[in-house]
């Protein structure tokens, strides 16, 4: 790897895994977009992507504590990885979920050489994965989720469908709880954020949202999988899209991300099939022209969970990702931090906050200079390590805040309609070695 392109960030508290920084990424030559992130308790980061060399196919790559390159394993058989989870009771378990139109798949590698120990795929006309999330009891199945856009699945126009195989073995997964959410003949789509999922009582808080043209019925989905509590929250923002969700407990409360022409943050408790409204905040641009991501750019932190850490990326410029700590009390900022760089564009597409002892966090994304690069960044969690790195730029110029919203809610019910995949297929797809270049940039010393 030319280290002439990688920046550490000095002057940071702490050097927690091998220190930090900011790094871009290209598997060979292709354009390479970052989708999902994962960490073990080494601090080792494993990384879901997608890349492109004419033709879209899957990018699996695993940077040790300091961001050096472990492995990169391309599987040109699907499109995507969107998805990436770590094994908390067995670190050699790492797997990536994605796909491409039509199908869900999933595959568990080797995390020492990035090898497919065994995978597996469901296809149906119209499906599309978009996370995953393992288990909280015992971690032994995994949750992947995302929505069916067809009417020739079940019936429905477009529902909420997950797919729950069981990982506790070396062998290939068994086929478990197949169902689909829907609001009727409403085209739900969904499955974009899993904020939790207890795989002993298939507890599952989901963001989705419901788009057949009723403006009351732009809907925040939290379900309970597959028969009881199924019921949806509709904002008085009618007309956006919900992104990310974290939850502290199977109880709540519930934290989210939402985008009806500007994003606000907000925080409710759910109380049966009712909510209480604790809080509204609009962050990002407040005059509009922000992106959320659905896969995981928000997490709970902190003693107690008492501190939220979300992303939102600006595009009213070039694209810049504003980074938010917030108290889970009220909503009130501890820290906001951008992003951005001087040619390209940035997003934020999955952050992930170390297991271990809660020092740092890492996003990424995508920066768009060239042809894109996938963009890890490897930060403090207190918000510093702020300076200039290449053409990028992390600090406080440029910040927006946050300014008090207004909510209400409306409970609704949905409708459960399980599915039968059967036992599905084990295609046995092959990986290909790649190597990641790190993009030339000019030295500028924090």
């Amino acid at each position: 790897m030319d280290r002439t392109a990688f920046y550490n960030i000095q002057g940071a508290a702490g050097q927690a895994g091998d220190g930090f920084f900011i790094g871009r990424f290209r598997s060979n030559t292709d354009s390479t977009d970052a989708r999902a992130v994962a960490l073990n308790t080494d601090h080792e980061i494993y990384i879901g992507a997608t890349a492109n060399d004419g033709s879209a196919y899957a990018v699996a790559f695993k940077l040790d504590g300091g961001g050096s390159e472990k492995w990169t394993k391309a599987n040109t058989s699907i499109d995507y990885y969107i998805g990436a989870q770590v094994d908390s009771t067995d670190e050699a378990r790492v797997y990536f979920v994605g796909g491409d139109s039509g199908e869900f798949y999933c595959a568990r590698h080797n995390a020492t050489n990035g090898d497919i120990v065994w995978d597996l795929n469901r296809t149906r006309s119209g499906v599309s994965a978009q996370c995953a999330h393992l288990g909280g009891n015992g971690s032994d199945r995994l949750c992947i989720a995302g929505w069916s856009g067809g009417s020739d699945f079940q019936g429905q126009l477009g529902d909420v469908t997950l797919w729950v195989v069981d990982v506790s073995s070396d062998t290939a997964g068994a086929n478990n709880d197949n169902f689909a959410v829907g609001s009727g003949a409403h085209d739900g789509r969904g499955g974009n954020t899993i904020a939790q999922f207890n795989d002993s009582a298939t507890m599952v808080f989901m963001a989705g949202y419901n788009q057949h043209g009723d403006s009351s019925d732009k809907l925040v989905i939290c379900e309970n999988g597959g028969t009881t509590r199924n019921h949806t929250i509709a904002f008085s923002d009618a007309g956006g899209t919900p992104g990310s969700l974290a939850v502290d407990t199977e109880a709540g409360p519930v934290y989210g991300m939402y985008n009806a022409n500007t994003t606000f943050v907000f925080k409710i408790t759910p109380s049966g099939t009712s909510y209480s409204i604790n809080w509204g905040q609009r962050v990002g641009n407040q005059s509009g022209g922000n992106a959320i991501s659905f896969r995981g750019t928000m997490k709970l932190y902190d003693t107690n969970n008492s501190k939220l850490l979300c992303a939102v990326e600006d595009q009213s410029g070039n694209d810049a990702v504003h980074i938010y700590s917030l108290n889970t009390s009220d909503g009130s900022v501890n820290w906001e931090r951008r992003l951005s760089s001087s040619s390209s564009n940035l997003s934020c597409e999955g952050l992930v906050i170390d297991p271990v002892d809660q020092e740092y966090f890492v996003i990424v994304g995508t920066d768009t200079s060239g042809s894109n690069s996938a963009l890890v960044c490897k930060l403090p969690i207190d918000g510093t390590g702020t300076g200039t790195y290449g053409d990028i730029t992390y600090g406080t110029s440029g910040t927006h805040g946050i300014s008090g919203k207004t909510i209400s809610t409306v409970s609704r019910s949905v409708s459960n309609t399980t599915t039968n995949w059967g036992s599905g297929a084990d295609p046995s797809y092959s990986l290909t070695d790649k190597t990641l270049s790190e993009i030339q940039l000019d030295t500028v010393n924090p």
